[in-house]
């Protein structure tokens, strides 16, 4: 019986190890051994089984989050029992019916097959949770839902494990497994039903979204037009203007009247084109939308924002609305941070590299030469006082969720530098 045990705990261990993308480590191991192993198997041999059933699941919980600071450890331990579960089932059932005595064979054959099930669960598992997670945002209260439907999951199959055992050990795995498929297949259409509810839910919110960018885009078109057209509707009265003052020979006045009023009006509109024109190489409507009102409202207020896209973005491997979060915030961040500096300056580049991987570089000015970075990355920690800071934070935490992007934060030569690497699907390291 210890053996068994032994084997299912490694599947476990490694399983979360490889869901949450934790490095294994002697500190983590040593932890484990102490903290989880010991006791577990204490209460499981000498008080009872449930007694260390409930032990190991608590106590896994802790140790994980501990390490990873995610909550869905809760989640991926219960898929991970599940799949445990079911893996040893098929495996008892498949041995049983083949061999007919037990021994060394009998067991090696259980744990070969036992792991080969048990490893195309968890992978399948991860393949999924990285589909949907760049293209459904599950909502905050939906979550606890899950969680709790996953739990009750693993407490019905456990209670399953314990029904009083008979002498037909192959008739009594057929009836656990039988009740076990159902029940699984129940939730599989509870969870598909869920899961279509909140992609039509957040195709909608894209929806919504793209049109309201969209609207903004059209907006600082027509902004542009108009300043083009009132420059040519005053085009006769400055040629007038300019007449009088070479009518009455004032080189001087005329000098100061062209680069005043003339210049700087035409600089302006043509400032405001050059940035619409360079935002045709956006193909993402949410994003060219959330660009052109950002980059507008920073040229308005006199903060020059240089841009460079040189080639088309037409796909971006992350959520857009993730996208447009993580660039919203760190234009605002931008902005706000340029108001207080004298000679402000922001620029804004996207780099498409060979593999078609999109690298983002966002930099201003803030005049110092040092910052401490790592503070700025902390939830609640602004440098603009109480209330604030949660920005950059959130720009971690959404950036977390996807293996494929990486972010490198520094300040060299008074500039506040972001280099945010989205990687293609496919090509991660």
């Amino acid at each position: 019986m210890l053996f068994p045990s032994v084997i299912e705990f490694f599947a476990i261990f490694s399983a979360l190890c490889y869901l949450l993308r934790i490095r294994l480590e002697l500190k983590l191991i040593s932890i484990t051994l102490a903290f989880t192993v010991l006791p577990t198997l204490c209460l499981y041999f000498l008080l009872a089984e449930w007694a260390g059933l409930i032990y190991l699941f608590l106590s896994t919980i802790i140790v994980f989050y501990s390490f990873s600071k995610m909550i869905r450890v809760l989640l991926d331990l219960c898929i991970v029992i599940i799949s445990g579960i079911f893996a040893d089932h098929i495996a008892q059932y498949a041995v049983l019916s083949i061999f007919s005595t037990d021994g060394f064979i009998l067991s090696a054959a259980h744990s070969l097959l036992f792991f080969s099930i048990f490893i195309l669960f968890i992978y399948g598992y991860d393949i999924f949770l990285s589909k949907i997670k760049t293209t459904i945002v599950i909502p905050t209260f939906v979550q606890p839902i899950i969680v709790v439907i996953a739990s009750i999951t693993v407490i019905v199959l456990y209670l399953n494990i314990f029904i009083p055992k008979n002498d037909d050990e192959i008739a009594l795995i057929k009836f656990n497994l039988l009740i076990q498929l159902c029940y699984f297949l129940l939730i599989v259409i509870l969870f598909s039903l869920l899961l279509y509810s909140l992609k039509k839910e957040n195709k909608l919110k894209r929806k919504a979204i793209e049109q309201e960018q969209f609207s903004q885009y059209m907006k600082a078109l027509e902004q542009v037009n108009k300043d083009m057209q009132r420059f040519r509707h005053d085009y006769n009265n400055i040629l007038l203007t300019m007449h009088g003052y070479i009518h009455s020979d004032d080189l001087a006045g005329l000098k100061i009247y062209f680069e005043n009023y003339i210049v700087k009006t035409e600089q302006e509109t043509l400032q405001k084109n050059y940035i619409l024109s360079q935002l045709e190489n956006i193909k993402l409507i949410e994003l060219k939308g959330l660009l052109a009102t950002k980059v507008l409202f920073a040229d308005d207020i006199g903060i020059p924002i240089n841009l460079e896209i040189p080639d088309s973005i037409k796909h971006i491997s992350m959520n857009i609305v993730d996208v447009t979060r993580i660039i919203g915030i760190l234009l605002d961040n931008a902005i706000e941070a340029c108001r207080e500096v004298q000679n402000p300056k922001i620029s804004l580049a996207f780099l498409k590299e060979w593999d078609d991987s999109i690298l983002l570089i966002i930099e201003n000015y803030v005049g110092m030469k040092q910052l401490n970075i790592h503070q700025l990355f902390e939830e609640n920690y602004s440098t603009k006082g109480e209330g604030r800071g949660m920005g950059l934070a959130t720009v971690r935490s959404i950036l977390n969720r996807y293996p494929n992007t990486t972010i490198n934060t520094s300040v060299e030569d008074y500039f506040f530098i972001h280099h945010i690497e989205i990687k293609r699907k496919g090509t991660e390291a």
